[in-house]
């Protein structure tokens, strides 16, 4: 079970706290603003914390593209895993990247575009297993089937969406500035005494000293 908290902010104090044990001291927390997501979608990111969510006309303008893949295959031809060229997986991802920004009406230069597939066809996977599709293995089925092409090719140009968009995202759009989505929770036990539901209040209250 998923949970729609994330802690958009923390509030530290300015004083340290000294560790028990060998961990080195540390500043506790005075504030914590959390962010509840609404689950809008069915999912604990609808506000798309971690990447913007797309709209309707851009999922169609993926899907285009993937549709187009299924019938001229240029960036899901290698029958293989994972592509272990490097060079030819950024050549690709290069050529991807600036396919996607076209459709989604995103400014982006040579350069950019470059350094982007650069950074992300070098790293732990770098989408190198999203530029291939061999059935069984990106799929369910041992034998290629109709449309199988097309969902691959999906996930990739989704994938690549999904970064570009947030790269471009302005820091006062991202989630966390959502306050009518906030949580507040202040760790101040005189703040929170009479706070404290039922029970759980009453037996606080006994624990003080007369």
């Amino acid at each position: 079970m998923h949970d729609p908290h994330t802690l958009a902010f923390s509030i530290k104090s300015p004083f340290k706290t000294k560790s028990p044990g060998p961990l080195p001291d540390w500043h506790k927390p005075l504030i914590d603003i959390w962010h509840v997501d609404p689950e809008a979608d069915g999912t604990d990111d609808s506000c798309g914390w971690s990447f913007p969510k797309l709209n309707s006309k851009q999922r169609e303008r993926i899907k285009a593209l993937a549709w187009q893949e299924e019938y001229e295959p240029v960036f899901t031809c290698p029958r293989v895993r994972k592509m272990m060229d490097r060079a030819e997986a950024e050549r690709l991802l290069r050529a991807a990247i600036i396919q996607v920004a076209s459709a989604l009406r995103i400014k982006m230069s040579w350069n950019e575009a470059c350094k982007i597939a650069s950074a992300w066809s070098y790293g732990p996977d770098g989408f190198r297993s999203k530029l291939c599709f061999m059935p069984g293995w990106h799929t369910n089925f041992k034998e290629e089937r109709k449309g199988d092409r097309e969902d691959v090719a999906y996930g990739l140009f989704h994938s690549i969406a999904r970064n570009l968009l947030r790269k471009r995202r302005p820091w006062w759009r991202h989630p966390r500035w959502h306050i009518w989505h906030w949580k507040i929770r202040i760790h101040w036990p005189r703040f929170n005494r009479g706070r404290l539901p039922g029970e759980a209040a009453r037996r606080h209250k006994e624990k003080q000293p007369a």
